[in-house]
């Protein structure tokens, strides 16, 4: 990761950290308090050092860990931005601030009472910082492994240890101190001096933390490039399975292989735990394949584009703020423009909390295409937009297409997209149960519709699909459809199949299928 998007992800992680209200009622808490120690002739050494502390953690817990956070490094997922460079850019960001602020309080200690104490200014601000590097460490470790609900817990465990060791830092470590000091920072027995006034325990166990840490965050899987004459990427035979806590491995992938095209709308489709996420986390390499594997046209991983299912935007933001991260090389005339056909020029500069979900949603999908890319995976993109505004998304999508981008749009609403979806992957059971050009899968079909008030016959022709108020054969069955319902003297009209029709008739056939193989 270069160097100056390594300081606009600090920037980014700092405004995130200061759009928190934990974070603006900690930072006045202490100045209040320090003024009214300064006031009262409060001991600076007992109070100040907890309150900053205390504002420290609370800054980690604000905003590691939680969703936003979360939300931020799977979008990145589809940048170039590594898991494991984020992780360290977002120890970078928060840390730089918060060791200032160490270095502040002890000018202002230093002014009031601390000089006849016996501590310089030198050594409470390398103590204060040594013990900021330490909570940095155990926040981000902590955000990895535990759930989001544990964190506050934690997070409060790890201030009461920071306390602790700032406090033996300025007073020196005895009796129950020393235990708890030994207890909670078992790393310090492997440092020579382990005494309360060094300033190497909590700085060398911070420091062996974030390298656990940014080692334990999870790598990019090594993916293929080669040249792939009119395609963006290939996905060949890739199988995937996961095993949760005491529970049995499950097979998420079976195979799964396609080859998506430049300049094409591909949709990936499937109902609920089909696969169509697992199958893009794969293809960006966020995902380790137990068999098979994903190759990219050379040059295109990089300047791909993710917008991922959940809403990546955090409240006290703007979508703005995203940009120089998401969207890295973004040209103003581009963003205005789009902005315009989506009719998010207003929401760009708002705060994404005061913004409906419909809002947040467009705004978000504005960031991930504003940059110009190869290719763009959006993982249903159209949840919560009306149909209105549904109309300009596709219009976008027929802009990337227009460019020479390919799109895999990964969604449930088939009619919604079916006029701009060029070629399907139909997904069931994480397996690839059809996928081609859609007028070729529709022509394999034939359909008719009822009448409102019809009943079916008691006969239809092996293979017929019933889907609402329509039945689907394949197209060799057209006849004998017809013939069935003629002698039934049901009412009936011949309608061009659709791709929900394609869908529906190929997952119940297959599961026919399964079924019977199964039997036998």
């Amino acid at each position: 990761m270069g160097v100056r998007l390594l300081v606009r992800f600090g920037v980014f992680q700092w405004r995130l950290l200061a759009s928190r209200a934990i974070i603006a009622v900690l930072a006045v808490g202490w100045l209040v308090l320090l003024g009214l120690g300064a006031a009262w002739d409060h001991d600076f050494l007992a109070t100040a050092p907890l309150l900053l502390t205390f504002l420290a953690v609370g800054a980690f817990a604000g905003v590691w860990g939680g969703p936003d956070e979360q939300a931020l490094r799977t979008w990145l997922a589809g940048s170039a931005v590594s898991a494991r460079a984020a992780l360290l850019a977002s120890v970078v960001g928060r840390a730089v601030p918060l060791i200032l602020a160490v270095v502040v309080q002890a000018v202002v200690i230093a002014a009031v009472r601390a000089q006849g104490a016996g501590v310089s200014v030198g050594e409470l601000a390398a103590g204060g910082g040594a013990v900021l590097v330490q909570t940095a460490g155990m926040c981000t470790v902590l955000s990895l492994f535990l759930p989001g609900a544990f964190n506050a817990v934690a997070f409060l465990i790890v201030a009461a240890s920071a306390f602790q060791g700032l406090s033996a830092f300025l007073a020196g470590a005895d009796g129950l101190t020393k235990v708890a000091l030994s207890i909670m920072n078992p790393l310090l027995w492997s440092v020579p001096q382990r005494t309360a006034q060094s300033v190497w325990g909590p700085l060398l166990t911070g420091l062996v933390l974030v390298a656990l840490a940014v080692l334990a965050a999870p790598a990019r899987a090594v993916l293929r490039t080669a040249s792939l004459p009119g395609a963006v990427l290939a996905v060949e035979s890739a199988a995937n399975s996961f095993r949760r806590f005491l529970r049995r491995r499950q097979r998420v992938l079976r195979g799964v292989g396609f080859t998506v095209p430049r300049g094409r709308i591909v949709g990936l489709l499937g109902r609920n735990g089909a696969g169509k996420t697992t199958t893009l986390r794969a293809i960006l390499g966020e995902l380790a394949l137990d068999e098979g594997g994903v190759t990219w046209q050379h040059g295109c991983r990089a300047a791909a584009r993710f917008l991922p299912e959940t809403d990546p935007l955090a409240a006290g933001l703007r979508p703005r703020h995203y940009l120089p991260l998401v969207a890295t090389g973004a040209e103003s005339e581009r963003v205005h423009r789009l902005a315009e056909l989506l009719h998010v020029g207003e929401c760009l500069g708002a705060r994404a909390g005061a913004l409906s979900f419909g809002q947040r949603r467009r705004a978000a999908l504005l960031v991930t295409v504003a940059a110009p890319a190869p290719v763009y995976l959006l993982d249903e993109p159209a949840t919560g937009i009306d149909p209105l505004e549904l109309e300009a998304m596709k219009g976008l999508l027929r802009q990337l297409r227009g460019e020479g981008a390919a799109v895999i749009l990964s969604t449930h609403l088939l009619r919604e997209f079916e006029d701009v979806i060029d070629e399907v992957v139909l997904l069931d059971g994480g397996r690839v149960i059809a996928a081609g050009p859609v007028a070729e899968l529709e022509a394999r079909l034939a359909a008719v519709a009822l009448d409102r008030n019809a009943e079916l016959p008691g006969l239809l022709p092996e293979g017929s699909v019933v889907s609402g108020a329509r039945i689907i054969v394949a197209e060799g069955q057209r006849a004998a459809l017809v013939a069935a319902l003629t002698e039934a003297g049901v009412a009936f009209q011949e309608v061009p199949p659709t791709l929900h029709d394609v869908f529906s008739w190929t997952v119940q056939s297959t599961a026919v299928r399964v079924e019977e193989g199964s039997r036998a």
